[in-house]
């Protein structure tokens, strides 16, 4: 697929939607459906965890003690079962940034105080930026630039926040999410928390937990 075409996939999945969270199930069934054509790409040459960021492998480690514990359900190991898990949350990401773009250009509040989030999830190699800013989010974006704030996460434990499996929190504590080159952990978590529906982060998050963010 050429630069060009991948560019007018990406700026496609920042279109507007006429609801939010109530509409969320519908949406992303209605996506199950849509020609492949019609979808942005998904980057399925890694299907176990990229390499894009120095984070991933800090990821990896935290994602495998959290399957062994129990804490997560692994994805499955025959090839086209695994692409189908990506390809799911693949959609539920798509439909997640046209809720915040829609959240963003109706509601002033949402703007306040909040940072740019720049997302890599690390399963599948997809980079994720919600801007309330700009009032847009998108999926499949260009990979941040040197020196960028970036939050790192595992696809399916994205998913697991968005369907309300697991809480920020949980994930925080089990080294499943990290948060690299910014100052203002505190606030990016937060804002990135903001994204589920939640106004913010328990102040409660240990220290030693804030220590594993930048590991």
């Amino acid at each position: 697929m050429s630069h060009g075409m991948e560019n007018q996939e990406m700026h496609g999945c920042t279109r507007k939607f006429s609801g939010y969270w109530a509409g969320f199930a519908s949406i992303v069934s209605g996506l199950w459906y849509l020609p492949s054509a019609m979808a942005c790409s998904l980057e399925l040459i890694d299907l176990g965890f990229s390499v894009d960021h120095r984070g991933s492998i800090p990821i990896a480690v935290a994602t495998y003690r959290a399957i062994e514990s129990g804490q997560i359900a692994p994805l499955p190991e025959e090839l086209t079962a695994k692409r189908a898990s990506l390809e799911r949350v693949r959609q539920k990401a798509i439909a997640h940034t046209y809720m915040m773009t829609y959240r963003y250009q109706r509601m002033d509040d949402s703007r306040n105080g909040r940072l740019p989030v720049t997302v890599l999830l690390t399963q599948s190699g997809a980079w994720m930026r919600f801007n309330p800013s700009d009032a847009v989010a998108a999926y499949h974006t260009e990979p941040a630039q040197a020196g960028e704030a970036v939050l790192l996460l595992p696809d399916m434990v994205y998913a697991a926040l968005l369907s309300r499996e697991m809480n920020l929190q949980t994930a925080l504590s089990l080294g499943l999410v990290r948060v690299y080159d910014t100052e203002q952990r505190e606030r990016l978590i937060a804002s990135f928390s903001d994204l589920f529906g939640n106004p913010s982060v328990s102040t409660s998050v240990s220290t030693n937990v804030n220590n594993q963010l930048s590991g």
